[in-house]
């Protein structure tokens, strides 16, 4: 899988092993850090759960964020999060 995020401030996505991530301390335990206007990869395990968390801050102006992915054999940037090569349940 490809994740990728861009914010007019700053943005991170962390992925993590279900149960792995701590909201309130995400420079430990991560299995992959996407910053701000990058895209990168990671391996990630059919029919497993995985941790994920898109964490932004905005500093001034407008505020926005795109995170997109791509998904094994598509290099189509995704948007949508309910399609069934990734699943996500969202926790506030």
């Amino acid at each position: 899988y490809r994740f990728y995020i861009t914010g007019d401030d700053r943005c991170n996505v962390f992925i993590g092993n279900l149960g792995q991530l701590n909201k309130n301390n995400l420079a430990l335990n991560y299995l992959l850090r996407v910053s701000t206007n990058q895209e990168l990869s990671i391996s990630l395990t059919s029919n497993t759960t995985y941790d994920i968390i898109i964490a932004y801050g905005d500093k001034s102006g407008g505020q926005s964020i795109t995170f997109g992915w791509k998904y094994p054999g598509n290099n189509t940037r995704q948007y949508r999060l309910d399609r069934n090569e990734l699943l996500f349940q969202f926790y506030v």
